[in-house]
Order: C-alpha cells, then sequence, then structure tokens
C-alpha cells in the first residue's frame, strides 16, 4: 500500500509540473485571440487601458473647467475689445480716456520682457504692467457685459469647422500669394520628409534651367487651376529678390588704364571683406577678416563711389566703379532649391469634392497634352495622395488576409 501511495503521489506531481508548463507557455491560440481583443490581457496590457481610461477622464475634467472659465470672461474681454475697437474710430475727448488709450497702445507695441533664468528664456515669470483704470470706461463696460452675458450661448466647435479647408480660419487668414495649409506639426514635418510638400498633390517640375523651371511651372499651375476639384494652386515663386549685379566695362577700363583684378579686388573687399591674418587663441583660430565700413557699402549709390586705383605713373589715383562698371539691382531668384543635380520648383494643390488619386490621373493626362514642357524639364507628381495609395494597396492585401485568419482561427 506504501507503494501504491508513493506512486500515485509522483504521478499527481508530475501532472502538476506538465501543467504549471502549458501555463507558462500559452498556446499561440490565445495571443492570437489577444491580439483582436478577445481572450485575458496581460499585465501590461490592463495597465495601459487603465492609463488611458484616466487620462481620457482627466482631459474630460480639464475641458470642462475651460468650457467654463470661457463661458464666465468672454462677455467682458468682448465688450472691452468692442469698447477699444469704438474708441479708435472716434474722436476721444475726454483727457483721461485719451490717456488711457495711449498706454495701452504702447503696452501692446512694446511688451514686458521674458526673464532669462539659467540661460533660457522664461516667459512664465514676465512681469504684467499695471494700467490705471478709467472709471468712466469701467462703469459703461460693467453695464455692457452684464447685458451681453443674459444672451451669450457658447458651444464647442470642431476642429474641421475652425481649422479646415473651408472653416472659420481658412476664411479669415487669406494672403495673395500662399496657400492654407491646416495641419499638425508632426505630420507636417513627416508629410516634408517624405515628399516635400505638405499639401494633398504637388508637381515637381526639374530642368536645368531655372528660366525653363519657372515659366512650365506657371504654365502647369494654369492649367491645374481649370481642373474640376482643385484648389489652392500656386506656383512657388521663383524670383523675386534683388541682387547688386557689378559688370566691368572693357572699354572703359582700358580707355583709363584700371585693371579687371583692381574692380574685382576693390567689390571683393567692399562687400564681402578679405581675409588678412589668423589669430590663434589656444587650440583655436580665427580669420580677421578687412571689410570697408558700412557707411560705404550701405546702398547701390555708394557702391557706385567706390575708388579703383589707376595704373599711374605719377603716382596713386583712382577713379569711382561706375566709370569703369555697370553697377545695378537685378531681379533674381528668392532660392534655389535642387534634386538630384537638377534645379526644382514645385506646384502646389489641394483636391476639394473629388477623390485625389482619380484627380491625379485627370491630371497627369491634361498636363501631357496642354503643357509643352522645354527641352531638359520633366515632372514628379508627388504630395499626400501617394500616402493613401499606398494604403489602399496595403488594406487590399491585409484585408483579405486578415478575414482569412479569423476564420482559421474559428
Amino acid at each position: 500500500m506504501g507503494a501504491i501511495s508513493s506512486r500515485r503521489q509522483s504521478y499527481h506531481s508530475e501532472a502538476e509540473k506538465s501543467t504549471n508548463i502549458r501555463d507558462a507557455h500559452p498556446k499561440p491560440t490565445n495571443s492570437i485571440l489577444r491580439a483582436f481583443g478577445i481572450g485575458d490581457s496581460t499585465l501590461t496590457e490592463s495597465v495601459f487601458h487603465a492609463l488611458r481610461a484616466r487620462h481620457r477622464e482627466q482631459w474630460r475634467d480639464y475641458t470642462r473647467l475651460l468650457n467654463a472659465e470661457l463661458l464666465e470672461r468672454a462677455p467682458g474681454l468682448y465688450t472691452r475689445l468692442a469698447i477699444e475697437v469704438l474708441l479708435g474710430q472716434s474722436e476721444v475727448i475726454n483727457p483721461r480716456v485719451a490717456a488711457a488709450m495711449r498706454e495701452w497702445e504702447k503696452v501692446r507695441t512694446a511688451p514686458p520682457a521674458p526673464h532669462a533664468i539659467a540661460g533660457r528664456r522664461h516667459h512664465g515669470d514676465a512681469a504684467l504692467p499695471f494700467l490705471d483704470p478709467v472709471p468712466e470706461l469701467h462703469a459703461v463696460q460693467s453695464n455692457s457685459t452684464d447685458r451681453f452675458a443674459r444672451n451669450l450661448l457658447l458651444w464647442p466647435r470642431d476642429l474641421v469647422e475652425l481649422a479646415g479647408f473651408g472653416g472659420e480660419m481658412d476664411r479669415a487668414v487669406q494672403m495673395p500669394g500662399w496657400t492654407n495649409v491646416w495641419t499638425t506639426p508632426i505630420q507636417n514635418r513627416i508629410d516634408m520628409l517624405s515628399t516635400g510638400v505638405n499639401t494633398t498633390v504637388g508637381v515637381r517640375v526639374l530642368g536645368r534651367r531655372s528660366e525653363d523651371v519657372a515659366r512650365a511651372s506657371e504654365d502647369i499651375a494654369a492649367l491645374l487651376k481649370t481642373l474640376p476639384g482643385s484648389a489652392d494652386v500656386i506656383a512657388d515663386p521663383v524670383r523675386g529678390k534683388g541682387y547688386l549685379e557689378v559688370v566691368p566695362d572693357r572699354e572703359k577700363m582700358a580707355r583709363l588704364g584700371v585693371d579687371s583684378a583692381a574692380v574685382s579686388d576693390a567689390v571683393e573687399m567692399a562687400l564681402g571683406g578679405r581675409i588678412a591674418t589668423n589669430t590663434v587663441e589656444g587650440r583655436e583660430r580665427y580669420p580677421v577678416r578687412v571689410v570697408y565700413a558700412r557707411t560705404h557699402r550701405e546702398d547701390e549709390e555708394t557702391i557706385r563711389q567706390l575708388p579703383i586705383p589707376l595704373r599711374s605713373a605719377s603716382g596713386v589715383a583712382h577713379v569711382p566703379l561706375y566709370a569703369v562698371a555697370n553697377v545695378r539691382v537685378t531681379e533674381g531668384p528668392a532660392a534655389i532649391k535642387g534634386e538630384n543635380g537638377e534645379l526644382r520648383n514645385c506646384v502646389r494643390l489641394n483636391v476639394r469634392g473629388r477623390d485625389s488619386g482619380e484627380f491625379v490621373d485627370s491630371a497627369r493626362q491634361a498636363v501631357a497634352a496642354g503643357v509643352h514642357l522645354p527641352e531638359g524639364v520633366h515632372v514628379e507628381w508627388t504630395g499626400q495622395f501617394e500616402q493613401e495609395a499606398r494604403a489602399s494597396r496595403t488594406l487590399t492585401l491585409a484585408i483579405p488576409a486578415v478575414v482569412a485568419l479569423i476564420f482559421l482561427i474559428l
């Protein structure tokens, strides 16, 4: 009997060990079920879900508190701004009110500077200026605030209604030559790194000559504006910056006896400066650059008067720069952009009320048929629609695989 009992105990202990081993290494099916939200969750998943629920609860409390503060402060702020606008458009007779308005303008044009703490600019400790209250305006504002607060109703607005395309901010913030792109900082950074543009569609125009690239970009932008669904079409401006151009006149230089090297040296010394020597401080070396004083190079007319030395046997003589060269300000590129050894310019646009992939297909055909590209110029299509197309291809493969896997598990 003792031998039989000992064998039974050993059998039960082996069974418990095998059960513990099976629990410590769950079947792959359990992991797959947890991935689809079915089955028991791990400790990490439970903690994550609890923290996310707590974060949402605190965010709702903060939003509720912020809405209450807005409802309390909005009437007074609105009436104060309305009174300031009316005073700015009227003739103020009261000297105390006029003095208060001057103080308001002074504070707005020169706000208090932030304090520097341990090498950092700290904006939170900036002292707010104290403005004396104006009894006449205070009484008017109090009465207006009380009457306005009785009929005031505030309701939350969605982000798309405020900062979306065609929203309130999009209608209020309009500037000629610019396109509004409402996005988040992280999304904008990812879009710029992946495609180079932050709009729905972007056309990269590549070529060898800046004039050809600029003309092709303008022609493509003009054609895309006529297509249905296109919005905010704009080609990046290539030109728009002034350049100082100095062109030596060789006939005048030969007549006056001036070397071309003397003209180049004088212009280089006046505008860019020249390294005369280097100073050594420990293990560091710093170049010492000699340049003309700012009064001798501050504008086009001053540069015309730069002295240029002559080849004269009687002594050193000088002539002004305008006597041996043409000095003028010409319009040049504001920025030179390149890609793969070619000059690049972008045409940016957004798509409204139409599928972006369908729009790009029709736009490719329209540009190929209606725009004559100069020799050496070609275009590439990019933008956010590439991410949508990539996601569509991924989902085309992933959805059938997931459905098949669910049926296989079941």
